[in-house]
């Protein structure tokens, strides 16, 4: 088990989609695939206690390297304040979409009975640090 990571008493459904901006590069060990492929996002809730869910995602490389899993229970998050990591769901009813500018958006009905929106931003930009493999997210009005 990572230290960085809190196993989760349940899973939903992962929703993975298409993440073309992300170029940065997972470590792992050993020897991998050497074909490049387009980037992911893989997104799904996690149980914290019952009829409480959580967002957890996992970003794939291009060269199909899953990375760390980033979530409420992790402290490698670019947006650690974004709400993103602090709205619970009742049940699994997350919407994950590719958008037609390269970036995804995580849409859901949260315990509070809001519906809360995400959209992520892959690009690199100035000042960040090239170690940092996560992405930023803004919140945007649902659908």
């Amino acid at each position: 088990m990572n230290s960085n990571h809190i196993e989760a008493k349940a899973t939903g459904t992962p929703h993975t989609v298409l993440l073309p901006h992300y170029l940065k590069h997972n470590p792992f060990v050993g020897t991998g695939p050497t074909t490049k492929a387009t980037a992911t996002i893989t997104v799904q809730l996690k149980e914290d206690s019952p009829h409480e869910m959580y967002i957890e995602y996992v970003l794939t490389d291009e060269l199909g390297q899953p990375g760390s899993p980033h979530s409420h229970h992790t402290n490698n998050n670019k947006c650690s304040h974004s709400t993103l990591f602090t709205t619970r769901f009742p049940s699994d009813n997350i919407t994950v979409r590719a958008t037609t500018d390269g970036e995804a958006t995580i849409e859901g009905t949260a315990t509070d009975g809001n519906c809360y929106e995400w959209k992520s931003d892959s690009t690199e930009h100035k000042g960040d640090d090239p170690k940092d493999l996560d992405i930023r997210w803004t919140s945007i009005p649902c659908e």
